[in-house]
């Protein structure tokens, strides 16, 4: 894939990543997502021993269909980057249709859980986003848009099993006498023999298949919802469909398999909302209406809500600033963690605290075992796997490996420097992940039970937050950001102050220079932060506001002077209007008014003395102002004495 490239496909990556996540969306950018695909095994036999073992996968459907030619086939390996498992499981003729998809697929909810939706990253010549879901399925049975499909191209069902088990042609279901021609004694006895009877079970071999939007849009929130909406319709499909056939004749089918794909259909068709635009979705008569607001330009609250909060959730802050850490001077961090959606937030909650910085080397949230060697990479990576293979245990000396599962974390062999300031953000970090993270587990327990912990405080998946913990998240981001942009502001202050004449030409030698002028907590770790991809890209934006903030304060220092010019004319007056006053009641309105001149002028001379502190070159222009306090004091006595008197 094309995130495995090294420097100059990392920069595309950032660049592509910066705008998908900060473009202006309008209609012209084509639909919101560019095509849905189901992955996983075909619906064929499989071999008894096989079962148990990792298959690889393949790519079952994708819509538009005109697109599946063009699909690059590398994206079934991060919709399973561990290869497809199967399982045996046994059911009984005695079971409903409800009974035997609540054993095959569960409940609805747990495609929510964070084990079964999760988020990939695929760069091309664009940044696509997979939105996936995992839902289990007999494998000879597939959802109804891959039999579709298998039936228009003629490709049989193989997997007899399931075949016998629904087929009405098959002597395993054959249809019974209708209830009414046999009567209630017979009826009863038949029943209470059957109970005494052996139950016959069947076994079938049970897959997951992964159901995945690829988009340029990172609308997670929306994705999701209409991947469920579908599947949910797609079950219904099934139920339906299954009670028909365990019943002995058709039951009533409220839609057919074409109606999942009208479904997809619908969405495609959908306009992509303006930024700041709502926009609402009624997909099918049966699904609740979908309301979705359009992220506004350059606002990634969205993934921060989602990802940010995941990381905060599962992981100790100490954790979390040495990542921070360790992103910021480029380094290279393998975060572990057997959850593919808590994998995947956990990966991508750097892109939100990194904010106004933009990663520049390889991302990859979810890495597939087949690119394994990525691990070797000498460049700036930030990977996201389930597990580390036990061949490559010892071989990572340079990588900050964070276990997510047990909430721990490896430091690389290499000296990092630490965060200046570090304490202060601690400080202000603090509050909010007491909120978060409430990862009680009982000690010694091992690393399952310790996710299942978090799984037990937050629900079946930790990366969906509440309102109130959305408000909590926002507040994190606020935190780092600020962060950043006094860190930036450091240098940007000694830049003014030393007059630097720092253009694109000079960037990368005279930077450098700036070293020796910082504070000393500052020095280590800025001499590092120089030499990254990720400051040089930041370069043009860094010199733009050294200029733009030279700019503001020439005019702020012209401001001052005529403000001084101002109150010094008010103050003249308001000395004046005292002397000629008799009446003590429009004395002390005149002392008032006058005492507030003097503040304002003391506040105007602390701005001067700053700014040319900062630029020497003003001091020819700045306008003398003596001690206000002492004279404003001294006037003012003259004037109660004289009062007095």
């Amino acid at each position: 894939m094309a995130e495995v490239n090294e420097s100059g496909g990392a920069r595309a990556a950032a660049h592509s990543l910066l705008h998908a996540l900060s473009s202006d969306h309008d209609q012209s950018q084509g639909s919101l997502f560019e095509y849905f695909a189901v992955v996983g095994l075909p619906p064929t036999e499989m071999v008894h021993e096989a079962v148990g073992t990792p298959q690889t996968p393949q790519l079952l459907y994708a819509f538009p269909e005109e697109k599946y030619e063009k699909i690059d086939q590398n994206i079934k390996h991060f919709c399973f980057p561990n290869g497809v498992e199967t399982r045996w499981i046994q059911t009984s003729r005695r079971m409903s249709s409800t009974d035997l998809h609540s054993v095959i697929f569960g409940s609805l909810t747990q495609l929510e859980s964070s084990e079964n939706s999760f988020i990939f990253l695929v760069t091309t010549d664009v940044l696509l986003f997979g939105v996936c879901v995992y839902v289990n399925e007999i494998l000879g049975d597939p959802s109804a848009l891959v039999r579709e499909k298998l039936q228009m191209t003629g490709d049989p069902f193989t997997d007899g099993s399931m075949k016998e088990k629904l087929d009405m042609d098959s002597p395993k279901r054959r249809p019974v006498a209708a209830a009414s021609a046999v009567p209630p004694a017979a009826r009863r006895e038949a029943f209470h023999a059957s109970l005494r009877r052996p139950v016959k079970t069947t076994t079938d071999v049970v897959t997951k298949r992964c159901y995945v939007f690829v988009t340029k849009y990172p609308f997670f929130s929306l994705h999701f919802e209409v991947l469920y909406g579908l599947l949910a319709r797609d079950r219904l499909y099934r139920l339906q469909r299954t009670q028909g056939m365990l019943s002995g004749g058709p039951a009533p089918i409220l839609g057919s398999e074409g109606e999942v794909a009208q479904i997809l259909a619908s969405y495609y068709a959908q306009p992509v909302p303006k930024a700041g635009e709502a926009a609402s979705f009624n997909l099918s008569s049966e699904l609740r209406n979908i309301k979705f607001v359009c992220p506004p330009l350059d606002d990634i609250t969205s993934l921060a809500d989602w990802a940010l909060a995941a990381s905060f959730k599962m992981l100790s802050l100490d954790i979390i600033l040495t990542m921070f850490a360790c992103a910021l001077l480029e380094g290279r961090i393998a975060i572990v963690c057997q959850d593919l959606g808590i994998l995947s937030a956990v990966s991508l909650s750097l892109i939100p605290m990194l904010q106004p910085i933009v990663w520049q080397g390889i991302l990859i949230p979810v890495l597939p075992s087949i690119m394994m060697d990525c691990l070797d990479a000498p460049v700036p990576i930030v990977l996201g796997i389930s597990e580390i293979p036990p061949e490559r245990e010892g071989t990572l000396g340079d990588l900050l490996v964070v276990d997510v599962d047990k909430n721990e974390m490896t430091l690389p062999n290499i000296h990092y420097e630490e965060l200046p300031n570090k304490k202060e953000l601690l400080a202000l970090l603090e509050p909010f992940h007491k909120k978060l993270f409430r990862r009680a587990a009982p000690a010694g327990s091992n690393t399952p039970s310790k996710l299942l912990s978090a799984r037990a405080t937050y629900g079946m998946n930790p990366c969906k937050t509440t309102d109130s913990e959305i408000e909590t998240v926002r507040c994190i981001q606020k935190v780092f950001t600020g962060y950043l942009d006094k860190f930036l502001d450091t240098f940007k202050h000694a830049i003014v102050k030393q007059n630097f004449d720092l253009h694109t030409a000079n960037f990368d030698t005279k930077i450098h220079d700036l070293v020796p002028l910082l504070a000393k907590n500052y020095r280590n770790f800025a001499k590092l932060f120089f030499e990254t991809q990720q400051f040089n890209f930041f370069q043009e934006k860094f010199i733009h506001s050294i200029k733009k903030k030279k700019q503001d304060d020439h005019e702020l220092f012209d401001r001052v002077q005529r403000l001084i010019k101002m109150e010094s004319e008010e103050k003249q007056a308001l000395e004046l209007q005292l002397k000629g006053l008799g009446s003590s009641g429009e004395r002390e309105r005149a002392q008032t008014e006058l005492r507030a001149c003097n503040g304002r002028l003391m506040e105007l001379k602390r701005q001067q003395d700053d700014l040319v502190a900062a630029y020497p070159e003003f001091s020819s222009r700045a306008t003398p102002i003596g001690d206000l306090e002492d004279k404003s004091q001294s006037f003012l006595g003259k004037l109660f004495g004289s009062s007095k008197k």
